[in-house]
């Protein structure tokens, strides 16, 4: 690559350890792990996420590792990873077994692998899509934007390109995949809302106070959880390789 670039393609052999995020975007999640210590590599199919994740970084004065690559072909060794983690990125698989596949195979032994994912099913966030709709039409009527308004006042349809796989497949395709200890959650009690700024500022702050009440949600299943949960949630371990007898 040339030097002083800390951008490579995703074809090159990176060295083992740390952190690995399939499907970046802004990398959010390892800036946050880079702030602690983590060694820490993005990789996106956006070579536009890429760049803003590197403005990220570099912002806040953190090293990283950044790669445009395929989630289904990842370019590095087998076993290089601590920790490969996916935000909101599986449930644009139709098919969910290569990426996941993928992900296992450069986690090391012992490692941990996490993913969330916001599949297409009906959730709280459904009736918070419902009012930022009514939201939005009623802000474009108020502005005279009748054409946008009456846009805006369709319901969204369903986005073909984002999946519809039950939580279970998931865990099941995880412990195909070479995962012990997988656990899946329904996850995310809280819908995003359209709001007013002063009332934004006052639900982040009730959202902030009520942490625990998130938490809780996320830690104990149910059927109430199965309906409401927005996002889907994963966790697992590599299984140890066995010494031969």
């Amino acid at each position: 690559r040339p030097q002083g670039s800390d951008s490579i393609e995703a074809t090159t052999i990176l060295p083992r350890g740390g952190l690995l995020e399939c499907g970046c975007g802004t990398a959010t999640l390892s800036r946050y792990m880079a702030q602690r210590g983590y060694e820490c590599t993005m990789l996106d199919y956006s070579k536009k996420a890429i760049e803003i994740a590197r403005t990220g970084f570099a912002a806040r004065g953190l090293n990283g590792r950044f790669c445009v690559g395929d989630l289904n072909e990842l370019g590095f060794e087998t076993d290089s990873f601590d920790i490969v983690y996916s935000g909101g990125v599986l449930e644009f698989f139709a098919d969910i077994r290569k990426p996941i596949l993928e992900m296992v195979r450069v986690l090391k032994p012992g490692g941990v692998f996490a993913a969330s994912m916001v599949p297409r099913k009906f959730s709280i966030q459904t009736i918070g899509d419902l009012q930022r709709t009514i939201a939005h039409g009623i802000r474009n009527i108020a502005g005279g934007k009748l054409r946008d308004a009456f846009k805006s006042l369709h319901l969204v349809p369903p986005n073909y390109h984002v999946n519809s796989v039950p939580l279970e497949r998931y865990v099941r395709t995880c412990e195909d995949a070479g995962l012990v200890g997988v656990k899946g959650l329904h996850s995310t009690p809280f819908p995003g809302l359209a709001l007013p700024k002063r009332l934004s500022v006052a639900y982040t702050r009730y959202l902030c106070r009520n942490r625990h009440l998130w938490r809780e949600f996320n830690e104990r299943p149910s059927a109430w959880h199965r309906w409401v949960g927005i996002t889907y949630t994963l966790y697992g371990t590599k299984q140890l390789q066995r010494e031969p007898e």
